[in-house]
């Protein structure tokens, strides 16, 4: 669990002893600094003590723990879950429009793992967040790839 997470040595006991996993919320406490907030998979090549947690603001923040910190697990994490709505039934009278699925940037999430983005959603996925598009037209979808525009040569 924790070793997904990028965790390892001192962190990773600490984490795996809690119980705590990714999206876990936590308290740390170092240096009489009280911080609160989500446990994020760390960056391969960030500092091996560091503990990555998402603040309630929004920012990342990069903790160096050791043996004097401490760190309390305050919740577990939900995981998230994407369950689009049925295909609407095609009408006669609009116009048929196909969407290609090609991967790039608005398809993709960040990996934590990497810090870089990969294809996560597909063309059918974005069609159904916008329901509204099959009042104007019949619409079909279909991957032809998942690729992030930076690695089309």
């Amino acid at each position: 669990m924790v070793s997904e997470l990028g965790y390892g040595g001192f962190v990773a006991e600490v984490l795996s002893g809690l119980g705590v996993g990714l999206g876990d919320e936590v308290e740390v406490v170092r240096n009489g600094l009280r911080l609160r907030g989500f446990v994020m998979a760390r960056y391969e090549y960030g500092a091996p003590d560091v503990l990555v947690l998402k603040l309630s603001n929004g920012y990342n923040i990069g903790v160096r723990i050791d043996a004097s910190t401490q760190i309390r697990k305050l919740s577990s994490a939900v995981a998230p879950s994407f369950n689009p709505p049925p295909p609407a039934q095609p009408r006669e009278n609009l116009p048929r429009v196909m969407i290609a699925n090609t991967g790039g940037t608005i398809a993709s999430r960040i990996d934590y793992r990497t810090g870089g983005v990969k294809p996560a959603l597909t063309a059918s996925d974005l069609v159904s967040i916008v329901p509204e598009i099959a009042e104007k037209a019949n619409v079909s979808t279909e991957i032809l790839m998942q690729v992030v525009s930076m690695f089309i040569t």
